[in-house]
């Protein structure tokens, strides 16, 4: 969660002032970066040496292969570029949100070719579906609904028309019902629970199968190098003739290029 002190500095931090989890009660925007330092972060009544973390230092931090999912929570078009520049000098891919529109939309103009996202909460009974429609079309945004909250409607008509529909705020015993109603991603506190779920597919790209040597075996592993159960599908009705047996090509009636895919359950 991003703000923007005084001076212009990007800052981490939940809410806009301090004083739930520092030992000073200060405003953010309304202090200069090194008076901000001052304030050590606390837990009940323990103190901490942490200081409040700027986006660089948790970039410098954390591993590369760690993705951002930042939240903007600064309300003017001005701290939008400043955070939107920032950003754009981190060392790894992130996807920027918020709930403001008037945030989101000047960082199209700042961070280019990224999908940011709007994060919606459907309290509001009004009929907002197609005002967000509009927004997300013309200035391609994710929708990320509060999942409590989640407009069933709303969430049919948005995925009908191809919108990237991605839920925050899922409990963890909501955790497997929410993987199989098909969103684009899941945010949860509790996605670790989720581990074990397969998340990247490694198969070769090319195979070079020739008639007058052995039978070449296909094989699908997962990122961490075990081995999946597949179904071997051939695309275009087979137009060389590729005759597979246990899993193995064995042999072909015509030379030529053939699409597989093998599909993991």
């Amino acid at each position: 969660d991003l703000h923007v002190t005084k001076d212009g500095y990007v800052v981490v931090n939940h809410d806009e002032n301090l004083k739930r989890t520092y030992d000073k009660d200060l405003v953010i925007k309304d202090h200069d970066y090194q008076t901000l330092l001052k304030a050590k972060m606390r837990k009940d009544e323990k103190l901490f040496s942490s200081q409040l973390p700027l986006l660089s230092e948790f970039d410098e931090a954390i591993p590369d292969d760690f993705n951002f999912l930042i939240e903007v929570k600064t309300e003017t078009k001005e701290e939008a570029f400043i955070i939107g520049k920032e950003v754009n000098r981190l060392k790894r891919d992130f996807q920027v949100m918020s709930f403001y529109p008037w945030t989101i939309v000047p960082l199209e103009a700042v961070v280019r070719d990224n999908i940011n996202g709007f994060l919606v909460d459907y309290t509001d009974k009004g009929e907002i579906f197609h005002q967000i429609l509009k927004m997300v079309n013309k200035h391609r945004l994710t929708v990320n609904p509060y999942y409590q909250t989640d407009n069933l409607n709303y969430r049919k008509e948005f995925m009908r028309r191809m919108v990237e529909y991605a839920p925050w705020g899922i409990k963890e015993e909501q955790l497997k019902v929410a993987l199989k109603e098909g969103f684009d991603k899941l945010n949860s506190d509790y996605i670790d629970k989720l581990e074990g779920l397969v998340k990247k597919l490694v198969i070769k790209d090319y195979i070079e199968f020739k008639r007058s040597k052995a039978s070449k075996k296909l094989i699908l592993s997962d990122d961490k190098g075990q081995t999946l159960d597949y179904q071997i599908n051939i695309l275009f009705d087979n137009p060389l003739g590729l005759v597979i047996s246990n899993n193995e090509i064995i042999a072909a009636k015509k030379s030529g290029y053939a699409y597989l895919y093998l599909t993991h359950q």
